[in-house]
């Protein structure tokens, strides 16, 4: 480790965060552990710290497209790996970085969504927030 990766580390302790450098097996393997491959992770998850930001223009939350996005955990003898690919819907909505775990399902609850949406039984917009909420679920 270099000596910025030490004081990041030694920030986010000092904030009282456990820092693991090196998973146990059972971490990996325990469904329901921060550490596991067997799941995708997805920002604002049961492990996630989050920090709130107040919106200073009209206190109204607007959405946050960041909370969409999703990862997995993957290890090799060396290496700790975080596994996402890019998903871009054709709708108008921004690009989505995905755990590849998730992409198969995402690809075809966007498809049965966009069917909807060229036969007029939805909305553009109702049909966005419904790629956010798949996404994030």
């Amino acid at each position: 480790m270099d000596r910025s990766e030490n004081l990041a580390i030694r920030k986010q302790s000092n904030r009282g965060l456990e820092v693991i450098h090196r998973p146990s097996a059972l971490h990996c393997v325990n469904i329901t552990s921060s550490f596991s491959f067997l799941s995708s992770r997805h920002i604002g998850d049961e492990h996630c710290y989050i920090v709130p930001f107040e919106n200073t223009a009209d206190n109204t939350r607007q959405p946050d497209f960041l909370d969409y996005h999703s990862w997995s955990m993957a290890y090799t003898r060396r290496y700790n790996l975080f596994l996402t690919e890019i998903f871009k819907p054709t709708a108008p909505t921004p690009a989505f970085i995905i755990s590849p775990d998730d992409r198969a399902l995402i690809m075809a609850r966007f498809a049965v969504i966009e069917n909807l949406v060229s036969d007029g039984l939805l909305a553009v917009e109702v049909a966005v927030l419904t790629i956010h909420q798949f996404i994030s679920d």
